[in-house]
C-alpha cells in the first residue's frame, strides 16, 4: 500500500511546492542545477562566475545533458539567480586570497571573454556554446572561501589566467579528490601535448579523452604513468578487467556520461590504488554496481543522476568493503531515505542525496556521518534529531537544506557538533527570536539563508549565538528600514566575523538604525552589502564596525564619498564601491592614515569626470594602478567617450592655476558675504547695539552727572495724543502730587511762539531723565518717533537712562523697529486698569524714580 501511495504523495507535494512558489523556485533552476556535478557549497570545482536576471537573455542554447535536463523541469525563459560558482583553472590556494580578495568568492583572475554558466563544467565552451559577457558580472561573495576547500571535478578550462598575462592560449587540467586546499603542481602548469593518436591530451600523469561524443568506445592504451583518466561525454557502455589493465596506478576515474550499462565482475580487481570514481550520469541499476566494492582503496563513489531508486536492504553488508568515505546519490527518486543502510559503511563521513524527491528520513543512530547534503528535495521540517534525549547524528558537522520546504524550525534539536547549516531558498517568513540560539546549536559556526524571498520580519536576539561567524542574507528581499526588522536583530552575535546582506532593500534607511542595527557587530570584519540600494553614507555610517576589514557597496546609488567617510574604520583594508554613480574623488575623502591601510580598491564601472575636480584621484590611480580592480579597462571617463582615468591626460599646471583661481574667487566671495551680513545685521539691530552699549556701566557717571548740573525738570514725559488723558488723569496727580517730581509734559510745558520742534529739544536738554508711555499710539505719531531718537540718542551720548511705561500690551507688530529694540533691552513697566495692579505699577515705578533720580534734601 506504502509503494502504491508514494508516487502520488509525491506528486502532490511538487504541486504545492509550485503553488506556493511559483516563479520564484522557477528562478532559482540556475542555482540548483549547477548542484549536480559539484558539491554545493564545499567542493571547490565551483565555477566561480555569476549569472543574473539582466543577463539570462545573453545565455544562447547549448548541449548540456545536465542543463537541459533541468530546463525539461522549467521554463527556459524563467529568470535566472544567482550561481555560486568558482573558476577552476588553477586550484584554490589560500595564498591567492591576497591577489585578488575583491572578487573573494574568485581566487583566480576572470576570464575576460567567457564566464561558464551552470551545465557546461568538464566541457570545451566551444562544444556548450552557452556563455554570459564578464561585463554583467556582480556578486562578490565569499561563500566558498571561508570554508575547507575540496575538489571532486576534472575540468580543463579555456582561457586561465596566464593566456591573460602572456598572450599565449594555455589549457591546464584541475583535478583533486582530496579535503582541504589544493596545492598547484607541475601538472597544473605544463602545456599539454597530444597522446594515443591524437584521441587524448595529456598533462603529465593526466590524461583527458573527454568530449569525443561517440567516436571513443573504448579506453586506448595509455602511459602507465597516468594516475587521472578523465573519459567523460563518450560512447563506453561496457567496461571489464581488461579496460584499464595497461593504466594500473589509476587513482581517478571520471566515466560520467557515456552511457555505460555493464561493468563486469573483475574490473577493479588490479586498480589497487583507485581513491575516486565518478558514475555519474549513466544508465547503471544497483546490480550493475556490485563490481565497484572490489576497489580497495575506493573512497569516493559518485553514482548521481541515474535513477537509482532507494539502496536495497543490506546493500552495503557485504564483505569486505572499500573504506568508503562519500556517497553521491544525488537524482536517485528516494522519497524515505533509509539511513540504517549506511551503517556497515564504518568510513561513510559525507552523504548527498540531493534532487531526489526526499520527503522523510528514518529514524536511525548514524554516528559516522559528519555531513549530510539533502537539498532541493521536499522535506517541511528539520530531520528528526533526537531521540530519547539522544542525537541520531552526533558527529554531524555540515547540514545542507538548500530549497526544501521548510518554512519553521521547531522542537528539540540535538546535533552538538553542527557547525554550518544552509537552508536557503526555504519558505521562511520570520526569523523568530532565538530560532539559531546555542541551546539549539551549540557549535553552529556558518548559517545560511539566502534567497528566502518571503522573510519580511526578523525579531530580536535572532541569530544570537556566541559562536556563529558567518551570517548570509543575500537575495531575502528584507527591508531594513521596515518597522518589522526590530533594532536588536543582530544582537548577541559577538563573534560574527562576516555578514552578507548584498541584494536586500536598505533604501532610506537612516544613519541612526542603521547603527542600532549593525552596531552590536562589534566582531565584524568583511561587510557585503553590495546591491543594497543605498543612496548615500555618512563619516557615521560604519563607525561603530571599528574591527572592520573588508567592506563590499557594489551596485548601490552611491553618488560622493563624504570627508572622513572610512577614516573611523582603522583596519580597513579592502573597499569595493564599484558600479556605484561617483563622479569625483576629493582627496579630504581619504586621510593619509587611511589611504596607508588600503591594500585592494574597488572604483570600477563609475562615471568618472576627466577633468581638474579629479585630479587628485587620478594622481593616486596612476601611481599605485594595481591596488584598483580592472585598472585598465573598468575606469571610463563618463563625461568623454572612449577614454579612461587612466589614458586621459591632465594638465597638472593648468589645474593647479584653476584650482588657485578658484580659491581666490571663492575667499572673496566668502568675505564680501560675510561683511554684507554683518552691515546687515548691524543696520537691523542698530538701536539694540547701541543700548547695550550705551547702559553698560552708566549708573555711576549718571548720578555724578545728575548732581552736578541743574535741570528745570525730573522728567520729560512723551506721549502719543490719544493718551494724553492717562498722563494728565493719572501720571501727573502721582509724580508731581505725591511724590513731588517735576514733569515736562508738551501740552502744559511747551512755550508759546517757539517751533514744537525747538520745544522738544529744549524739554530734553532740561529734563534730568526722559520717560517713553508706549502705546499703539505711540508708534503711529511721528513727533513721538522724533522725541524718542532724540532721547535715546542723549542717553547713550551721556551714558543715562529710559523709562519706559507701556499702556496696556504692545505687540511687535504694533511698534516700529525702535520701540521694539527699547523693549528688549529695556525693563518697562506696564499698567493695567485693575486696581492691585496699579498698586504695583505705582510702586515699582517710584522705586526705579528713587534710585536713578537722587533727591535733594
Amino acid at each position: 500500500m506504502t509503494a502504491k501511495r508514494t508516487p502520488i504523495t509525491y506528486v502532490v507535494m511538487q504541486l504545492v511546492k509550485c503553488i506556493c512558489f511559483g516563479t520564484s523556485f522557477v528562478t532559482v533552476s540556475a542555482y540548483r542545477v549547477q548542484q549536480h556535478d559539484n558539491e554545493h557549497p564545499s567542493l571547490k570545482s565551483i565555477q566561480n562566475s555569476l549569472t543574473y536576471p539582466d543577463t539570462a537573455s545573453k545565455i544562447v542554447s547549448g548541449t548540456s545533458p545536465l542543463f537541459d535536463s533541468v530546463s525539461r523541469r522549467h521554463d527556459r525563459s524563467a529568470t535566472l539567480l544567482p550561481v555560486f560558482t568558482r573558476d577552476a583553472s588553477e586550484p584554490y590556494n589560500p595564498s591567492q586570497e591576497r591577489h585578488n580578495p575583491l572578487k573573494p568568492d574568485m581566487l583566480t583572475d576572470w576570464n575576460d571573454k567567457n564566464v561558464f554558466v551552470p551545465g557546461t563544467m568538464g566541457r570545451d565552451s566551444s562544444a556548450a556554446g552557452k556563455t554570459v559577457s564578464q561585463k554583467d558580472h556582480d556578486e562578490l561573495v565569499s561563500r566558498d572561501s571561508q570554508l575547507p576547500q575540496e575538489n571532486i571535478e576534472f575540468r580543463i578550462p579555456d582561457e586561465p589566467m596566464r593566456q591573460r598575462e602572456t598572450g599565449v592560449p594555455v589549457k591546464t587540467a584541475t583535478y583533486s579528490f582530496t579535503e582541504g586546499p589544493v596545492k598547484p603542481t607541475a601538472d597544473y602548469t605544463r602545456r599539454g601535448y597530444p597522446c594515443i593518436e591524437d584521441k587524448c591530451t595529456c598533462f603529465g600523469v593526466t590524461a583527458n579523452c573527454s568530449h569525443k561524443y561517440g567516436t571513443l568506445t573504448v579506453v586506448p592504451k595509455l602511459p602507465k604513468q597516468i594516475k587521472y583518466l578523465i573519459f567523460s561525454f563518450n560512447n563506453l557502455t561496457t567496461i571489464d578487467v581488461d579496460t584499464f589493465k595497461n593504466v594500473p596506478e589509476l587513482t581517478h576515474i571520471d566515466l560520467r556520461y557515456n552511457g555505460l550499462k555493464q561493468i563486469g565482475r573483475r574490473t577493479f580487481d588490479s586498480l589497487t590504488k583507485l581513491t575516486i570514481l565518478r558514475l555519474d550520469h549513466n544508465e547503471l541499476k544497483y546490480s550493475d554496481l556490485i563490481p565497484v566494492f572490489s576497489a580497495v582503496a575506493l573512497r569516493v563513489l559518485m553514482l548521481g543522476n541515474m535513477n537509482l531508486g532507494p539502496p536495497p536492504a543490506n546493500y552495503f553488508s557485504r564483505t569486505p568493503l572499500p573504506p568508503l568515505e562519500f556517497i553521491d546519490l544525488t537524482g536517485s527518486h528516494i522519497t524515505h531515505l533509509n539511513l540504517s543502510v549506511f551503517a556497515p559503511l564504518r568510513s561513510l563521513h559525507r552523504l548527498r542525496a540531493a534532487d531526489s524527491h526526499v520527503v522523510s528520513l528514518s529514524k536511525d543512530y548514524v554516528s559516522q556521518l559528519q555531513r549530510l547534503d539533502l537539498q532541493n528535495n521536499a522535506l517541511f521540517k528539520l530531520p528528526q534529531t533526537c531521540r530519547n534525549g539522544s542525537s541520531l547524528f552526533p558527529n554531524l558537522q555540515r547540514l545542507t537544506l538548500i530549497q526544501n520546504q521548510i518554512s519553521d524550525i521547531s522542537g528539540y534539536i540535538c546535533l552538538p557538533r553542527l557547525t554550518y547549516l544552509d537552508l536557503s531558498v526555504n519558505p521562511f517568513s520570520i526569523f523568530s527570536t532565538n530560532m539559531f540560539n546555542e541551546v539549539r546549536f551549540p557549535k553552529l559556526e556558518s548559517l545560511y539563508l539566502a534567497l528566502n524571498p518571503y522573510v519580511k520580519t526578523i525579531e530580536k536576539f535572532a541569530f544570537r549565538s556566541p559562536t556563529l561567524k558567518l551570517l548570509s542574507l543575500m537575495y531575502c528581499s528584507i527591508s531594513f528600514d521596515a518597522q518589522f526588522i526590530d533594532p536588536e536583530s543582530f544582537a548577541g552575535i559577538p563573534g560574527l566575523a562576516t555578514l552578507q546582506v548584498s541584494h536586500s532593500l536598505g533604501a532610506g534607511i537612516p544613519t541612526s538604525k542603521f547603527n542600532q542595527l549593525f552596531g552590536f557587530l562589534t566582531s565584524l570584519q568583511t561587510l557585503y552589502m553590495g546591491n543594497f540600494e543605498l543612496r548615500s553614507i555618512h563619516k557615521e555610517t560604519f563607525s561603530s564596525l571599528t574591527q572592520l576589514r573588508r567592506l563590499y557597496l557594489y551596485r548601490n546609488k552611491i553618488s560622493e564619498i563624504p570627508d572622513g567617510a572610512f577614516d573611523s574604520l582603522s583596519n580597513l583594508n579592502t573597499l569595493a564601491l564599484g558600479y556605484n554613480q561617483i563622479q569625483t574623488i576629493r582627496e579630504s575623502a581619504f586621510s593619509l592614515a587611511t589611504l596607508q591601510r588600503l591594500v585592494h580598491v574597488d572604483f570600477s564601472k563609475n562615471p568618472f569626470s576627466c577633468d581638474c575636480d579629479n585630479l587628485w584621484f587620478q594622481q593616486w590611480f596612476l601611481s599605485s594602478p594595481h591596488l584598483f580592480y580592472g585598472w585598465e579597462t573598468n575606469y571610463a571617463c563618463g563625461n568623454i567617450p572612449d577614454k579612461t582615468l587612466h589614458s586621459f591626460v591632465l594638465d597638472k599646471q593648468a589645474c593647479y592655476l584653476r584650482l588657485e583661481q578658484y580659491k581666490i574667487i571663492i575667499t572673496c566671495v566668502t568675505v564680501f558675504i560675510i561683511i554684507l551680513f554683518m552691515i546687515s545685521v548691524v543696520f537691523q539691530y542698530r538701536w539694540h547695539i547701541r543700548l547695550m552699549l550705551a547702559f553698560r556701566g552708566h549708573s555711576e557717571i549718571m548720578r555724578r552727572r545728575l548732581q552736578e548740573e541743574d535741570f528745570v525738570h525730573d522728567i520729560f514725559v512723551s506721549c502719543a495724543e490719544e493718551d494724553e488723558h492717562w498722563v494728565l488723569g493719572h501720571l501727573l496727580p502721582e509724580l508731581e502730587g505725591r511724590q513731588g517730581y517735576r514733569l515736562c509734559f508738551h501740552k502744559r510745558d511747551f512755550r508759546l511762539g517757539k517751533t514744537i520742534l525747538n520745544n522738544i529739544v529744549d524739554c530734553v536738554t532740561a529734563s534730568k531723565k526722559f520717560m517713553m508711555v508706549f502705546s499703539k499710539h505711540f508708534a503711529q505719531s511721528r513727533w513721538c518717533q522724533f522725541e524718542l531718537d532724540l532721547c535715546l540718542g542723549h542717553v547713550m551720548d551721556n551714558e543715562d537712562a529710559l523709562i519706559v511705561t507701556c499702556l496696556g500690551e504692545v505687540a511687535s507688530r504694533d511698534a516700529t523697529s525702535t520701540m521694539v529694540a527699547v523693549m528688549k533691552t529695556t525693563t518697562y513697566i506696564q499698567w493695567e486698569e485693575r486696581l492691585d495692579e496699579r498698586a504695583s505699577f505705582w510702586q515699582r515705578l517710584n522705586l526705579s524714580l528713587h534710585e536713578i533720580i537722587p533727591r535733594t534734601p
